[in-house]
């Protein structure tokens, strides 16, 4: 790559041919059995955290950790690997990986939905008891707190609040002008037919 153009919506010959934009922010709070099968999964990240600190590798405010920032500590730690290996470092590396499986877990329960926390909970199940199975998936597969949310997960009905409101605001521009088209956006495939299975069952909608 020699040079890279970066250009905006605002910019003076992008501008004229982009429709403005209102953006409306909707707050949904999770509903109590969603919320404990959360509360189960960050126990199981905060025990991690605890083992990184008794390994020698302490991480200030856990609770606050990005995605990105595990990616940085896994590249920092593989990078030690390259002088004299130490199995402390082996240790840490697996248990980053078991704090990035965990971490989109709790990410998928906030902002997708049980379908889709069933379904990756079910390949990481599946990851932990196959041949090539990493140590990461199988350790998790036999924690407790990780069998206590696999098991809640089995026994929830319910789903996010967000499938609900996507449907009632699709159904309200609908009811309000017929010929309108929207579009949905969603993070992940599983969520994507969760909602296009929703939205077919509704009358007046394509």
């Amino acid at each position: 790559i020699r040079s890279v153009a970066v250009k905006t919506e605002t910019d003076s010959d992008v501008k004229p041919y982009v429709h403005k934009k209102e953006i409306e922010w909707i707050k949904i709070d999770l509903p109590k059995d969603m919320a404990k099968i959360k509360e189960l999964l960050e126990k199981v990240i905060e025990e991690r955290f605890t083992k990184l600190t008794e390994l020698g590798f302490p991480v200030h405010n856990p609770k606050f950790i990005t995605k990105k920032d595990l990616l940085g500590m896994q590249k920092k730690l593989q990078g030690e690997l390259r002088g004299m290996p130490d199995p402390s470092v082996y240790a840490a590396i697996s248990i980053v990986a078991e704090i990035m499986k965990v971490s989109h877990a709790v990410e998928i329960i906030e902002t997708q939905g049980m379908e889709s926390l069933r379904k990756y909970m079910e390949r990481l199940d599946h990851e932990a008891y196959s041949k090539s199975g990493s140590k990461a998936s199988k350790r998790l597969a036999e924690d407790l707190y990780m069998r206590q949310a696999i098991h809640r997960i089995r026994d929830t009905d319910i789903e996010h609040p967000k499938l609900e409101m996507v449907r009632n605001i699709v159904l309200r521009q609908i009811a309000g002008k017929q010929e309108s088209r929207a579009i949905v956006f969603t993070n992940y495939r599983d969520t994507a037919d969760m909602v296009t299975t929703s939205l077919e069952t509704m009358e007046g909608i394509r």
